[in-house]
């Protein structure tokens, strides 16, 4: 029963989305390949406390407030660094450019 449920909680979490600011969603993802002539900005970071079998969707919402900081300081792309996970809490960093 305990693993019945524990897969329909991860299945329900797949489905979770979670939602952008408006400048969030102005900031593309890509890779340091593509971003050689750009203007780097600096690093930004995003945590959240949602963790355990939900740390997927704990993700989501740090890379979401990541995308968010990138887009306050007027980014058009960030480069992912390597996601932390730390029990029940997970933080995205990444490396914010202005690419003209």
């Amino acid at each position: 029963m305990r693993r019945v449920l524990s897969c329909a909680v991860l299945a329900m979490a797949s489905c979770v989305t979670v939602p952008l600011s408006g400048r969030a969603q102005s900031v593309l993802v890509t890779d340091a390949a593509h971003v050689t002539s750009c203007k780097p900005l600096g690093q930004v970071s995003g945590s959240s406390g949602t963790g355990g079998i939900l740390s997927y969707v704990g993700l989501k919402e740090a890379k979401a407030k990541a995308l968010d900081a990138a887009g306050a300081l007027a980014a058009t792309h960030i480069v992912w660094l390597e996601p932390t996970a730390g029990g029940d809490v997970q933080i995205a960093s990444g490396l914010a450019y202005r690419c003209e």
